[in-house]
Protein backbone atom coordinates (compact mmCIF):
# COMPACT_ATOMS: atom_id res chain seq x y z
CA UNK A 1 0.00 0.00 0.00
CA UNK A 2 1.54 3.08 -0.84
CA UNK A 3 1.58 6.01 1.98
CA UNK A 4 -0.99 8.70 2.43
CA UNK A 5 0.00 11.99 0.26
CA UNK A 6 2.10 9.56 -2.43
CA UNK A 7 1.88 10.46 -6.08
CA UNK A 8 1.02 8.13 -8.04
CA UNK A 9 3.58 4.72 -7.88
CA UNK A 10 6.59 6.99 -7.88
CA UNK A 11 7.16 6.51 -4.23
CA UNK A 12 7.24 10.61 -3.88
CA UNK A 13 5.42 12.19 -1.63
CA UNK A 14 3.52 15.41 -2.18
CA UNK A 15 5.43 17.70 -0.60
CA UNK A 16 8.54 16.06 -2.29
CA UNK A 17 6.89 16.55 -5.92
CA UNK A 18 5.64 20.02 -5.12
CA UNK A 19 9.33 20.59 -4.04
CA UNK A 20 10.94 19.41 -6.68
CA UNK A 21 8.62 21.47 -9.01
CA UNK A 22 9.45 24.66 -7.22
CA UNK A 23 13.51 24.10 -7.38
CA UNK A 24 12.87 23.41 -11.71
CA UNK A 25 10.58 26.30 -11.96
CA UNK A 26 13.09 28.46 -10.00
CA UNK A 27 16.00 27.43 -12.20
CA UNK A 28 13.97 27.74 -15.12
CA UNK A 29 13.10 31.57 -13.60
CA UNK A 30 16.91 32.03 -13.54
CA UNK A 31 17.08 33.08 -17.02
CA UNK A 32 14.64 35.46 -17.60
CA UNK A 33 15.64 39.60 -17.16
CA UNK A 34 13.95 38.92 -13.75
CA UNK A 35 10.45 41.24 -15.04
CA UNK A 36 13.16 44.53 -14.88
CA UNK A 37 13.33 45.15 -18.68
CA UNK A 38 17.41 44.57 -18.60
CA UNK A 39 17.37 41.86 -21.31
CA UNK A 40 19.97 40.90 -23.41
CA UNK A 41 22.23 43.58 -23.71
CA UNK A 42 22.61 43.92 -19.77
CA UNK A 43 23.46 40.53 -19.59
CA UNK A 44 26.28 40.37 -22.81
CA UNK A 45 27.76 43.83 -21.01
CA UNK A 46 28.21 41.22 -17.83
CA UNK A 47 29.67 39.11 -20.03
CA UNK A 48 27.11 36.25 -19.85
CA UNK A 49 26.45 33.90 -22.85
CA UNK A 50 22.78 34.94 -23.49
CA UNK A 51 22.75 31.92 -26.21
CA UNK A 52 24.58 29.45 -23.80
CA UNK A 53 22.24 30.30 -21.27
CA UNK A 54 18.49 30.01 -23.75
CA UNK A 55 20.26 26.39 -24.49
CA UNK A 56 20.40 25.28 -21.07
CA UNK A 57 16.74 27.31 -19.90
CA UNK A 58 15.44 25.12 -23.15
CA UNK A 59 17.37 21.76 -21.51
CA UNK A 60 16.03 22.31 -18.30
CA UNK A 61 12.57 22.85 -19.13
CA UNK A 62 12.50 19.69 -21.61
CA UNK A 63 13.85 18.14 -18.24
CA UNK A 64 11.41 19.34 -16.14
CA UNK A 65 8.71 18.34 -18.33
CA UNK A 66 9.76 14.77 -18.61
CA UNK A 67 10.51 14.47 -14.59
CA UNK A 68 6.76 15.61 -14.21
CA UNK A 69 5.53 13.29 -16.61
CA UNK A 70 7.58 10.52 -15.34
CA UNK A 71 6.35 11.11 -12.48
CA UNK A 72 2.21 11.72 -12.76
CA UNK A 73 1.79 10.08 -16.33
CA UNK A 74 1.62 10.88 -20.25
CA UNK A 75 -2.06 12.18 -20.25
CA UNK A 76 -1.15 14.49 -17.36
CA UNK A 77 1.43 15.98 -20.17
CA UNK A 78 -1.94 17.48 -21.42
CA UNK A 79 -1.57 19.92 -18.42
CA UNK A 80 1.68 21.34 -19.86
CA UNK A 81 0.72 21.24 -23.10
CA UNK A 82 -2.54 22.98 -23.02
CA UNK A 83 -1.84 26.29 -21.53
CA UNK A 84 0.86 26.85 -23.95
CA UNK A 85 -1.27 25.97 -26.70
CA UNK A 86 -3.94 28.57 -25.91
CA UNK A 87 -1.36 31.53 -24.88
CA UNK A 88 -0.14 31.07 -28.64
CA UNK A 89 -3.59 31.13 -30.37
CA UNK A 90 -4.73 33.94 -27.92
CA UNK A 91 -1.58 35.95 -26.32
CA UNK A 92 -1.16 36.21 -22.75
CA UNK A 93 -4.84 37.07 -21.36
CA UNK A 94 -5.56 34.92 -18.76
CA UNK A 95 -9.23 35.66 -18.95
CA UNK A 96 -9.17 34.22 -22.46
CA UNK A 97 -6.00 31.26 -21.77
CA UNK A 98 -7.90 29.76 -19.15
CA UNK A 99 -10.86 28.70 -20.83
CA UNK A 100 -9.23 28.18 -24.05
CA UNK A 101 -6.54 25.83 -22.10
CA UNK A 102 -9.50 23.61 -20.78
CA UNK A 103 -10.96 23.31 -23.99
CA UNK A 104 -8.11 22.42 -25.93
CA UNK A 105 -6.82 20.08 -22.96
CA UNK A 106 -10.02 17.75 -23.40
CA UNK A 107 -9.58 18.10 -26.99
CA UNK A 108 -6.44 16.70 -27.10
CA UNK A 109 -7.97 14.18 -24.60
CA UNK A 110 -10.53 13.18 -26.58
CA UNK A 111 -8.55 13.16 -30.09
CA UNK A 112 -5.62 10.98 -28.21
CA UNK A 113 -8.69 8.10 -26.86
CA UNK A 114 -10.60 8.42 -30.32
CA UNK A 115 -7.34 7.79 -32.61
CA UNK A 116 -6.16 4.79 -30.33
CA UNK A 117 -9.89 3.35 -30.39
CA UNK A 118 -9.73 3.84 -34.19
CA UNK A 119 -5.70 3.08 -35.21
CA UNK A 120 -6.33 -0.60 -34.92
CA UNK A 121 -9.61 -1.43 -34.31
CA UNK A 122 -9.07 -4.45 -32.68
CA UNK A 123 -6.31 -3.97 -30.92
CA UNK A 124 -6.83 0.06 -29.05
CA UNK A 125 -4.19 1.96 -28.15
CA UNK A 126 -3.94 3.42 -24.94
CA UNK A 127 -4.80 7.25 -24.80
CA UNK A 128 -1.78 7.80 -23.17
CA UNK A 129 0.22 5.90 -25.76
CA UNK A 130 -1.06 8.45 -28.31
CA UNK A 131 -0.62 11.28 -26.30
CA UNK A 132 2.80 10.59 -26.24
CA UNK A 133 2.73 10.66 -29.60
CA UNK A 134 1.21 13.79 -30.42
CA UNK A 135 2.44 15.61 -27.01
CA UNK A 136 6.07 14.85 -28.12
CA UNK A 137 6.05 17.07 -31.23
CA UNK A 138 3.97 19.77 -29.56
CA UNK A 139 6.40 20.04 -26.81
CA UNK A 140 9.28 20.74 -28.87
CA UNK A 141 7.03 23.06 -30.91
CA UNK A 142 6.48 25.08 -27.77
CA UNK A 143 10.11 24.80 -26.46
CA UNK A 144 11.57 25.79 -29.83
CA UNK A 145 9.58 28.81 -30.64
CA UNK A 146 10.99 32.41 -29.99
CA UNK A 147 9.60 34.52 -26.88
CA UNK A 148 8.43 37.49 -27.36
Amino acid sequence: AEEEGAVGNGGYGAGDAAARGAAAAEGGGAVGDGGDGAGDDAARGFGTDVTGVRRDAVMLTALAAAAATCLVGQVAFIGLLAPHLARALVGPRHALVLPLSATLGAMLLLTADTVGRAALPGTPLSAAAVMALIGAPLFVWIARRPHG
